[in-house]
């Protein structure tokens, strides 16, 4: 059996002109929302990592609670300060 590709793509786009006004703007729109913008950081369908808004002072206050009684870091992370 041998296909005849020009018939059938031509059925094909005959069978989406009429929707191709609205198609085409949908298509260019999920993709400009989900390109991420250069330099700042992951698209709006990623997750950004949680530790990027402590940084300093913070970021300091929350390693010494975690270092208290109840949570002690793990040998393999380095030697404890105690």
């Amino acid at each position: 059996m041998k296909l005849d590709w020009q018939t059938m793509l031509g059925d094909l786009f005959q069978g989406m002109q009429p929707v191709l006004p609205y198609l085409i703007p949908l298509i260019l729109l999920i993709v400009f929302v989900s390109w991420p913008m250069p330099g700042r950081g992951p698209g709006l369908f990623a997750r950004r990592d949680v530790w990027r808004r402590f940084k300093f002072e913070p970021r300091r206050v929350v390693l010494e609670r975690c270092a208290g009684p109840t949570f002690r870091r793990a040998p393999a992370f380095g030697s404890s300060r105690r």
